[in-house]
């Protein structure tokens, strides 16, 4: 039976010994020491008369469990395991064609990491904006034009609205990745230095919109690949509240006859 690995003051759990509960609510686990035992007592040995088993019984004291505010413990909790909910992303980047192909690139991303995508469940948000950077591109005939970035952003919220994740990434256009590249030269000013030279066709586009669609076009085809990456999360719910679960580890303990 897999359960939950505590971090247990004293010792740790006893390996081959079931961890089972009395009429008063109390969870006992074997531990191979515990606090207050007899001076010089070696819990690795069996020649104590008061530990003949080489280990000690403990209660697990543990936040929630007891007390008003015992989550752990309230019969009508639900174990939430967000990786088996689905996920649907909503993408506002460029236009809303645009939009939608960048949505349906990172929800592959959010597929490959094992997160069934769909509605009913939590909402990845994705938005991004163009902006000039401080960098330009010089033409012989004297003119500029700067070049541009992508910044996106993403936010997952649970069903309830609350941010589960959020990220953050930047792009720019890329002068020796573009398709509008014809060639590239790369001119020695100095030992040490030079400076790449590029020769463009831009089909007759504004050279700003044709960088502009091309970097959306790339932030697409990209997707969530490299810094969308959803975090496996669990939970307790009860009471109407999202509870962390205070897990170390999991564990398989011995069940006692009869138990399932």
């Amino acid at each position: 039976m897999p359960v939950g690995s505590y971090k247990i003051q004293g010792g740790g759990y006893r390996d081959g010994q079931p961890a089972v509960g009395t009429p008063d609510g109390r969870v006992w686990c074997a531990t191979t020491a515990i606090a207050g035992t007899p001076k010089g007592f070696n819990p690795h040995t069996t020649i104590d008369a008061d530990f003949p088993a080489g280990f000690a019984w403990r209660t697990v004291s543990l936040p929630g469990l007891h007390g008003k505010d015992a989550f752990l413990a309230d019969p009508a909790r639900e174990w939430v395991d967000l990786s088996s909910q689905p996920v649907q992303v909503q993408a506002k980047v460029g236009t809303k064609a645009q939009s939608e192909v960048v949505a349906r690139s990172i929800a592959r991303t959010v597929q490959t990491q094992g997160f069934p995508v769909g509605p009913g469940g939590a909402v990845l948000r994705v938005e991004g904006a163009l902006q000039d950077s401080d960098e330009s591109v010089s033409f012989t005939f004297g003119l500029e034009a700067k070049i541009p970035r992508c910044v996106m952003s993403a936010q997952w919220l649970s069903p309830q609205g609350k941010e589960l994740w959020k990220g953050k990434t930047t792009a720019a256009w890329s002068p020796a990745a573009s398709k509008y590249k014809v060639s590239a030269k790369t001119e020695y000013i100095a030992p040490g230095g030079g400076v790449v030279r590029y020769e463009f066709d831009f089909k007759g586009l504004s050279p700003s919109l044709a960088m502009r669609e091309e970097l959306l076009e790339s932030a697409a085809a990209r997707g969530g690949e490299g810094w969308v990456q959803l975090p496996e999360l669990q939970f307790l719910r009860a009471g109407g509240q999202d509870r962390p679960v205070p897990v170390a580890d999991l564990m398989g303990v011995r069940m006692p006859p009869g138990e399932k």
